[in-house]
C-alpha cells in the first residue's frame, strides 16, 4: 500500500493490540530480527539504482531543518522519500516504544514538499519507525531507513541513549538495513546542505548497499564541513563520565530520598581509533553496528560448563514450594 502525497492533514490510529507477549520480545532486542529482511527492491547486479525507496526519521522532531534539508536532498536525487518523525523533539529516547503501552500510535499528515511524503509522529523515534514499517509502507518497505541528522555528535555510549540510533536500531530489529546520521548544526546552512549532499551520496554508495538488516551503520560528521580531513572507520569511545549524590536539601515524601545525577562527556580523553577522537579531530566516522547483543563466546563457554549451573529444582523443599509437593 503506497501512502497518497501532499494529502490534507488527517489523524492516523494504529491499532496495534499485541499484548504482553509482544512487548516483552521487543524490549529483549538482543534476540535479534523479528523477521527476514525486507530485501526485495535490493538489486543483484550492483547496477540498479539504489536505493529506490527511503524512510527517513529522527528525534529532533519533524520540524528540524536539518531532517527537512536531507529529505528535500533525496526527493531531488529522484529517490522516493518518506518521512515520519516525532512531532515534537524527543532526543534521548534509545529505543523506547511508547506504542507497545499504549496500542496506538497518533499521527498526522505533514506536506513538506512536492514528491516527499510525511507523517509528524505523537511518539517517540522508534515508533516512528514501528508505524510506517507496519503501517503504511507495510507492503511497499523501504530500502533503507535513515535517522537523523542529529543536532550534535552521538559518539561514545550516546549509542545507548540516542534516540537518532534508537530509531536505525528500530528498523534494523524490523528487518531495514539503517543509517544513523548525527554532527549537523541547525544555525548553519552550509553545514546541513554539504551534509545532506553527501549523505545522499554515501547511502549510495558500496558500503551502503551491502548492508543486510539487522545490520546498521552509526555515522557522525563534524559540524563544519570545511574541517573534514577524511572519513574513519571507528570503535566504541567510552568517555561518559557519571556521578549521582544525596539531594539532603531537598526532602523527597518519606520513605524516599532525592538523588542528583551529573553526567559530562570527556572527548578529550578519546582514544585514537575510536567515534570521539575522530570526530574531535575532524574525521567523518563510521561505526558499524548489528542489533543482537548476544555473546557467541560465552553461550558456548556456558554449554560446555552447564554442569556448574545448580540443578533444577534445588531439593523436594523447592518443589513443594512450587505447590508440587
Amino acid at each position: 500500500m503506497t501512502p497518497s502525497r501532499n494529502c490534507a492533514p488527517r489523524i492516523h490510529w494504529l491499532p496495534l493490540r499485541l499484548g504482553s507477549l509482544l512487548t516483552l520480545s521487543l524490549l529483549a532486542l538482543a534476540t535479534g530480527p523479528a523477521r527476514a529482511p525486507a530485501q526485495s527492491t535490493r538489486p543483484s547486479d550492483g547496477l540498479a539504482p539504489w536505493p529506490q525507496r527511503v524512510l527517513l526519521t529522527n528525534d529532533d522532531g519533524i520540524q528540524s531543518p536539518a531532517l527537512r534539508a536531507l529529505a528535500r536532498a533525496f526527493a531531488a536525487a529522484g529517490i522516493e522519500t518518506y518521512v515520519a518523525a516525532p512531532s515534537r523533539n524527543r532526543s534521548g529516547m534509545g529505543s523506547l516504544m511508547i506504542s507497545l503501552a499504549t496500542d496506538s500510535i497518533v499521527t498526522q499528515a505533514e506536506d513538506l514538499e512536492p514528491g516527499i511524503t510525511a507523517w509528524a509522529v505523537d511518539a517517540f523515534p522508534a515508533d516512528c519507525v514501528l508505524f510506517a514499517l507496519r503501517g503504511p509502507m507495510q507492503d511497499d518497505p523501504p530500502d533503507l531507513v535513515v535517522s537523523g541528522p542529529n543536532i550534535g555528535a552521538n559518539v561514545g555510549e550516546a549509542w545507548f541513549i540516542s534516540g537518532t540510533i534508537g530509531a536505525a536500531r528500530a528498523a534494523a530489529y524490523f528487518g531495514v538495513p539503517a543509517v544513523a546520521i548525527s554532527g549537523a548544526d541547525p544555525r548553519d546552512s552550509l553545514s546541513m546542505a554539504t551534509i545532506a549532499r553527501w549523505v545522499v551520496s554515501f547511502v549510495r554508495s558500496e558500503p551502503v548497499r551491502r548492508l543486510r538488516a539487522p545490520e546498521y551503520l552509526n555515522v557522525n560528521v563534524p559540524t563544519d564541513p570545511r574541517t573534514i580531513r577524511g572519513v574513519t572507520v571507528a570503535g566504541r569511545a567510552r568517555v561518559l563520565l557519571l556521578r549521582m549524590w544525596r539531594d539532603t536539601a531537598t526532602a523527597g515524601a518519606a520513605p524516599w530520598q532525592v538523588w542528583r545525577l551529573s553526567g559530562f562527556m570527556g572527548l578529550s580523553s578519546a582514544e585514537p581509533g575510536t567515534d570521539a577522537f575522530a570526530v574531535t579531530h575532524d574525521s567523518v566516522s563510521i561505526q558499524a553496528l548489528r542489533v543482537g547483543e548476544q555473546d557467541p563466546a560465552m553461550a558456548t563457554w556456558l554449554r560446555a560448563h552447564l554442569g556448574l549451573v545448580p540443578r533444577w529444582p534445588l531439593d523436594d523443599t523447592t518443589r513443594k514450594a512450587g505447590g508440587k509437593g
